[in-house]
């Protein structure tokens, strides 16, 4: 019977260093792989949070401009717009300041997005094609930008605007 320290052999200084530079190899690939999935996952979280500061700063919008007040029954009642700004003589609206979008109601404002590079309104008369002076508007072209995602809509008015009572398509 061989003594027992001839069968508990250790590794050599040779097998461990094949080992380390195996390993070693094997690490110097995976890395950049392990990296560039982690800097994916980043970007994926990044723009998902991108689109969802996005749509509800726009769905906030929408609200805001489709519950517009009605101003002498033939235009919308508004206290001041241009193409960054809609704000009605009630006091509630929309602004960019910054790179903050804003809405405005009686209590102040309140930021609806941040990071936001673009954000425009266009005022639009009936026919739906014919920029118009705000206080004409029948409806507003959004356009609003938050961190690289950009969304798009129309927005009409719930106030009949232009029409006379009585008449066809108005209050009755």
């Amino acid at each position: 019977m061989p003594p027992i320290h001839a069968r508990s052999r250790g590794f050599s200084l040779i097998e461990m260093v094949a080992s380390l530079v195996i390993v070693s190899v094997i690490a110097g690939v995976l890395a950049p792989v392990l990296n560039s999935a982690a800097d994916e996952i980043a970007a994926a979280r990044d723009l998902r949070q991108a689109s969802d500061d996005a749509m509800f700063a726009m769905a906030s919008v929408t609200r805001i401009l489709r519950e517009a007040s009605a101003g002498d029954g033939v235009n919308l009642g508004l206290s001041s717009a241009d193409s960054t700004k809609v704000v009605f003589l009630d006091g509630r609206g929309v602004r960019l300041r910054g790179d903050i979008l804003e809405m405005l109601t009686d209590a102040g404002a309140a930021p609806l997005a941040r990071g936001v590079t673009h954000f425009e309104v266009i005022y639009v008369a009936a026919d739906g094609m014919t920029p118009c002076p705000p206080q004409d508007a029948q409806r507003f072209h959004v356009t609003l930008t938050v961190r690289g995602l950009t969304l798009a809509g129309v927005v009409f008015a719930r106030v009949n605007t232009g029409q006379v009572e009585g008449s066809a398509g108005g209050l009755p």
